[in-house]
């Protein structure tokens, strides 16, 4: 093939790539309606802006156009407007959005990041935290706001793939974090205590406008149990911490069942998002090197491997933002 004809056949993939866009665009649109009552910052409204070209463009395209130069600028422009949106921003951004479904709200601690903010914008809001401590002090925060109606549902139990109880480890002087192996130098701040496991199938039965899961290396048992509500009712939305880390750590512990180790393992969480087309971000960009612009583009199943190892030697865990593209 001379070079007249390769350059005619680049512009017809071009030219086909635009018409996809366009055809994407005008049969499937989704119109990003925004709650004026609700102050968004610049930086958030970019982010939107960016969210809702990748929805009304890239999101008609087949998942294998992810990488080409159809999508590259456009998910260029969502990864830019992530960059120091700090995640309370980001939720409140997303808060903003006038689309129906629930919030759940996995790993909530008090409830300041996502459950109040969500009950404020007239979410049902699913509530998830195993440390009782931290569940009465939302309870009493709901009291206190005259939050009595059904919106609010708060389960004192862990999420997990199926029902069963875990002997979990408390700090005893702060509520900040709980875990199955807990580190303190001090052996006596640390308390077991059995918690009920439960899968949020069988807690959540309604599409699900923002799923948040921060469950620090729990992540893959958690989305397993999550499975029927993904696939038979919907998630539009995703904001989790990935720890990839912890996951690795928390197999070498004896004691912890087969089937939580085989289900949190990095590739496992980011399979089960990619198998189900989401495309997600690195909000905290720490799964890159410096300069890199490998991950300008949505983490994908040839790139997943090579994330992994860049956040395990940058931190411990990430933000992850992850939008629900075709089917």
């Amino acid at each position: 093939m001379g070079i007249l004809e390769k350059q005619k056949v680049s512009i017809y993939f071009g030219l086909a790539g635009l018409v996809m866009i366009f055809l994407a665009s005008f049969l499937g649109r989704r119109e990003m309606r925004l709650d004026s009552s609700r102050k968004i910052s610049v930086q958030g409204r970019s982010f939107l802006k960016a969210v809702e070209r990748v929805e009304n463009s890239v999101c008609g395209l087949a998942f294998s156009s992810i990488g080409t130069s159809v999508s590259t600028d456009v998910h260029a422009e969502v990864q830019r407007a992530l960059k120091g949106l700090k995640k309370p921003e980001l939720v409140k951004t997303l808060l903003a959005v006038q689309y129906p479904g629930a919030v759940v709200d996995i790993g909530a601690s008090a409830g300041e990041l996502l459950t109040f903010p969500a009950l404020d914008a007239g979410r049902v809001v699913y509530s998830v935290e195993p440390d009782k401590r931290t569940v009465s002090k939302i309870l009493e925060k709901a009291h206190q706001r005259g939050i009595m109606d059904s919106r609010l549902k708060v389960v004192a139990e862990a999420a997990g793939i199926k029902e069963r109880y875990m002997n979990m480890q408390f700090h005893k002087t702060t509520s900040q974090l709980s875990c199955v192996h807990c580190t303190s130098e001090n052996s006596t701040e640390i308390y077991h205590e059995l918690v009920e496991m439960l899968p949020i199938d069988r807690l959540v039965r309604e599409p699900v406008f923002l799923y948040k899961l921060s469950a620090r290396g729990y992540e893959g048992d958690i989305l397993s149990g999550s499975r029927d509500l993904f696939d038979e009712f919907g998630v539009r939305y995703i904001v989790l911490t990935f720890s990839p880390k912890l996951m690795e750590n928390y197999g070498n512990f004896e004691g912890i069942e087969l089937d939580w180790v085989d289900h949190n393992r990095p590739e496992i969480v980011l399979t089960f998002l990619l198998d189900r087309n989401y495309h997600c971000f690195d909000m905290t960009w720490m799964g890159r090197s410096p300069g890199s612009t490998q991950f300008t583009e949505p983490i994908s199943r040839t790139t997943m491997s090579s994330f992994t190892s860049s956040v395990n030697s940058a931190a411990a865990e990430v933000e992850l933002f992850c939008m629900k593209c075709a089917s």
